[in-house]
């Protein structure tokens, strides 16, 4: 009997070696049961103080750290109380405990603190100054794929209360929520998390929502930690769960392992924008070189600049596809590219000037600082070699899905006229259908025109019914006759908007958002004329 003991105190789970002795005991002692389970439920209770003296419960670290030496094994990461909890049950059942003594041990464990409650995954609750967050409640520990606030992606780390990231280090402290704040003053704060991503949002220029995805470890070496993540049309067997599967995926290079998204999520790639600084003083002498032409459209830039073999991206490989001829905002220098602030909503047939001006006038206008400005633009963001390959410049087969995914990463909409005029932007469907999303969205929008087009309509205004012209051709816009360069969009997005709310509601929502501020813009006019 005193080996039994012994067995059960030298054990390293303590309460697993119970289960091969039980049947041993028996066969020894199949003629007294009771003396047999009355020896089990002492072994039990043995066991429970054996593991409550060592603090085993609260952290089954490799190293055998109890709690009052360290919160974390050299993971970095507590093993979640469910699995300890599920253990325990599992061990007592063997033990032929009782469903009210299995809970009593529970309950006594959970009363001094050696079986946490379980930490559920989910939005991070606001906490009053007595009910703190601290970072040892939230599983932060070990090495992320960090989405930081200006645009990037990098592999940093969280060690005790320190974020490590790029040879900046910051504290993470607690309080009402999770937070720490960069060395340039941007403070990042927590708002979900579960074990594979935590999600954050920061306070820059532009507010934004940020996600940081755990690194897994190699899922054929426990303490090999040299998985990054691939993409490819290939399939690949995850190492795991045994299903192949094609895209992004993590892979170890030193044994070659792989882990499918299911298994361990893989990071979203951040939506890029090319910085409004380029675009106003670096593109426009490029374009004009590059087309020969002193005010080019962008239909006429693009060979030169977006595609073909003098695109900024030509021989460069895609970051997603990993293919030869990459977008513009790949290709420009890193300084040049950054999360997506702001979507733009415009047409292809704009000129240079008139583009440029636009967002020029509204920089000026809003005294915004040009170089934090991030813009997505299909011409600068898709990757126009792609396009040229499917045949059609728009891509519709995947247009729509970029467009919503894209606008939605960004948050705000400009919307860019090139004239209050007849303007050319009423008259395309894919524009008005973009206006219309984000309108249904509930997304801010900012409409924005060229600096003559301000001329011209102070002009139209001064004349005899002047504001009666303005508002004829907005209200005659009509989807079902607007147009796109390729048949195949406009019948696609005709159709999407027949089978999702018809083309009614398409044009009452956007002629209402233009005519008032196209009215707002009149009552502005006036105010001026009076002062």
């Amino acid at each position: 009997m005193l080996g039994f003991y012994a067995g059960v105190l030298c054990s390293q789970r303590g309460l697993c070696v119970c289960r091969f002795l039980r049947p041993t005991c028996a066969t020894a002692m199949e003629d007294e049961p009771e003396l047999l389970n009355q020896l089990l439920r002492i072994a039990a209770i043995l066991c429970v103080l054996f593991l409550i003296a060592t603090s085993c419960l609260c952290c089954w670290c490799r190293k055998g750290q109890s709690c009052s030496e360290s919160a974390q094994c050299d993971t970095g990461q507590v093993e979640h109380p469910s699995n300890t909890e599920a253990g325990l049950l599992s061990a007592c059942g063997t033990l032929g405990l009782s469903v009210s003594g299995t809970q009593a041990v529970v309950s006594f464990l959970r009363l001094h603190g050696h079986l946490p409650a379980d930490r559920p995954s989910g939005p991070v609750p606001e906490a009053s100054p007595e009910t703190a967050i601290e970072p040892v409640q939230v599983p932060c520990q070990g090495s992320w794929v960090m989405d930081l606030p200006w645009g990037k992606q990098q592999v940093g780390a969280v060690v005790g209360r320190q974020v490590e990231c790029l040879g900046q280090v910051a504290e993470l402290k607690g309080g009402t929520r999770l937070h720490f704040q960069w060395p340039d003053g941007a403070r990042q704060e927590l708002q979900a998390f579960d074990q594979h991503v935590l999600t954050w949002t920061v306070d820059t220029s532009w507010p934004q929502t940020l996600c940081w995805t755990r690194v897994p470890a190699c899922p054929l070496v426990a303490d090999c930690s040299d998985m990054q993540v691939l993409t490819s049309a290939d399939r690949h067997m995850c190492s795991s769960c045994g299903e192949e599967k094609a895209g992004s995926h993590w892979f170890c290079c030193s044994h070659s392992a792989c882990l499918c998204p299911t298994c361990a999520p893989v990071p979203k790639q951040a939506v890029l924008g090319i910085s409004a600084a380029w675009v106003i003083d670096i593109f426009p002498g490029l374009a004009r070189k590059a087309t020969g032409m002193a005010n080019p459209n962008f239909h006429e830039i693009c060979p030169a600049v977006a595609m073909g073999p003098q695109g900024l991206g030509f021989g460069k490989a895609c970051p997603r596809d990993g293919r030869p001829g990459c977008s513009v905002v790949d290709a420009v220098d890193d300084k040049y590219r950054g999360r997506a602030t702001h979507f733009v909503s415009w047409c292809w047939s704009y000129s240079l000037d008139d583009f440029v001006s636009a967002l020029q006038s509204w920089v000026a206008k809003e005294r915004l600082n040009a170089s934090e400005v991030y813009l997505w633009v299909c011409f600068f963001c898709n990757n126009q070699y792609r396009m040229l390959e499917s045949g059609t410049q728009t891509g519709s087969d995947e247009l729509k899905a970029v467009f919503e995914s894209h606008l939605g990463e960004a948050g705000r909409m400009l919307l860019m006229l090139d004239s209050f005029v007849d303007p050319k932007y009423i008259t395309r469907a894919w524009c008005i259908f973009e206006s219309f999303v984000c309108i249904s969205k509930s997304l801010e929008m900012t409409i924005i025109l060229p600096e003559r087009s301000r001329d011209k309509f102070r002009e139209t205004l001064d004349t005899a019914g002047g504001f009666s012209k303005l508002l004829v051709a907005f209200e005659a816009m009509d989807v079902r006759y607007a147009e796109a360069s390729s048949k195949i969009d406009e019948d696609m997005i005709k159709k999407l908007i027949l089978i999702s709310c018809g083309f009614d509601v398409v044009n009452q929502a956007v002629k209402h958002r233009l005519l008032k501020w196209l009215t707002d813009m009149f009552q502005g006019h006036l105010l001026n004329l009076r002062c």
